[in-house]
């Protein structure tokens, strides 16, 4: 899409769409579409007017891994909550150069964010999962911020923020073995 594209007012159910491949260099915008069954996006932007935005992703009764990669997107990726149930989230936004926001992030299997080198700043509500958990911000451009975030008793709770340019505010990293790397952030 060279202008925006808001699939909001659409009369196309996409709650079984389970692939999406999307380039733009304006805004697509999925508000109010749930993608309910979506498990791999891939989402590429450029120019200055590139973003996208998501409604949910997956659902609570998921059983599949979710895996979203995004990369360019100068004017942002902001995504409602993403659930994979019992299975597992992989998000990969370490090419966005704007801002990236999660309203939440929850899978059971695991939750992997790297967002090392975004060009925005990063904010995500909660991360929460029965295993382990990764957020990778490691030499983000802007600010970090992230609600609370909760791996399984036995599982392992990883937040790095090195280098990063900015504040980094976190709310209650609970787990079995929780690491948190701030050193050389300037606004640590």
């Amino acid at each position: 899409a060279g202008k925006a594209l808001d699939m909001e007012h659409t009369t196309t159910t996409l709650t079984k769409l389970e692939t999406l491949d999307a380039t733009t260099a304006g805004l697509l915008d999925f508000t109010g579409v749930a993608l309910d069954a979506a498990n791999d996006i891939d989402l590429a932007g450029a120019g200055s007017k590139a973003a996208v935005t998501l409604a949910g992703v997956g659902k609570t009764a998921a059983t599949t891994s979710i895996d979203i990669d995004a990369s360019g997107l100068k004017a942002g990726f902001t995504a409602g909550a993403i659930d994979a149930g019992t299975a597992s989230v992989d998000i990969d936004v370490s090419g966005v150069t704007g801002a990236v926001t999660f309203t939440s992030v929850d899978g059971d299997g695991g939750i992997a964010i790297n967002a090392a080198g975004t060009g925005g700043a990063i904010s995500t509500g909660g991360l929460t999962s029965a295993g382990n958990v990764t957020l990778d911000a490691a030499n983000a451009g802007s600010t970090i911020s992230a609600g609370n975030i909760t791996g399984a008793q036995t599982g392992d709770v990883t937040v790095t923020a090195t280098s990063a340019v900015g504040q980094v505010a976190l709310g209650t990293l609970t787990g079995d073995n929780v690491t948190l790397d701030v050193s050389g952030s300037t606004g640590a």
